[in-house]
């Protein structure tokens, strides 16, 4: 499994630093519904109308539910 640093290096190898919810989905290999409930408790800034995540924190979450056992 890997752990938080390695998660964020590949998200920002793939899709930058800051992502919205279409490039997290993409991601996820999720529907924007699925991604929306992952990214619900994350903060976010707009950029527009978009909202924009920081990788690090997606990389925190998505870690956070592997080592419960849930699936994303």
């Amino acid at each position: 499994m890997a752990d938080t640093r390695e998660i964020t290096r590949d998200i920002q190898q793939q899709y930058g630093s800051v992502l919205n919810i279409s490039k997290v989905a993409r991601y996820l290999g999720r529907g924007r519904d699925k991604t929306r409930e992952f990214l619900q408790p994350l903060d976010f800034y707009r950029d527009g109308r978009d909202k924009m995540y920081l990788a690090i924190d997606i990389a925190k979450r998505l870690n956070e539910i592997r080592q419960r056992g849930q699936d994303v």
